[in-house]
């Protein structure tokens, strides 16, 4: 079964708090335009690893981190 790169959701729960979906940019230079973060793909043409904004990883350090294959992404982080 092929991967749909575009139905990928990555959630990210805090050790108290409710589920936030990290949104997905194109690249790590796009980290830099986005507030929030987010993660990539390390190849956008055949994606082989999931790789997160710098800011995004220090928030991600004190919870738990979910990738849920097949959803189409619904929300951005809050």
């Amino acid at each position: 079964m092929k991967l749909d790169t575009a139905k990928v959701q990555v959630l990210y729960t805090p050790s108290s708090g409710d589920a936030e979906e990290v949104p997905s940019i194109l690249s790590l230079s796009a980290c830099a335009k986005n507030p929030n973060g987010g993660w990539y793909y390390d190849n956008p043409d055949s994606p082989s690893k999931i790789t997160v904004c710098p800011c995004t990883c220090a928030r991600l350090q004190a919870g738990r981190v979910d990738v849920r294959l097949g959803c189409k992404p619904r929300l951005g982080i809050r």
